[in-house]
């Protein structure tokens, strides 16, 4: 008889159900190397991070700058990819955790209800 294993939590943070338009380029030694932002929309989000999803290439241990609309503010965050999911579609949904949020930032979240 086998037994079926339940993935351990490996999140910090709690995250919120949430769908934010997001913009991101991808970063070497903190800058970024492509001319125009990539698009997506956020299916979660949380003090340590969110899940992106996107029709962008990308790869675990990509690393990311990140501008996310929410609400009127756009809270910007440095970010590495850590969970690619297989997915039936086109379209990814990236498990991203946060490297670096400004605190002015992180304050946003925080007050937005997103983080503790």
């Amino acid at each position: 008889m086998s037994r079926a294993t339940v993935p351990q939590e490996k999140r910090r943070f709690e995250r919120v159900s949430a769908q934010h338009m997001v913009s991101f380029a991808h970063l070497v030694s903190g800058a970024p190397i492509e001319p125009v932002s990539r698009l997506g929309r956020t299916l979660d989000l949380g003090a340590g991070g969110i899940r992106l999803e996107t029709d962008s290439a990308l790869r675990v241990g990509d690393q990311l700058l990140l501008e996310i609309a929410v609400g009127s503010q756009i809270v910007h965050a440095e970010a590495t990819v850590v969970h690619l999911p297989p997915t039936a579609s086109d379209l990814i949904a990236a498990g991203i955790a946060f490297d670096r949020v400004p605190d002015d930032d992180r304050e946003t979240l925080t007050a937005l209800g997103y983080a503790a």
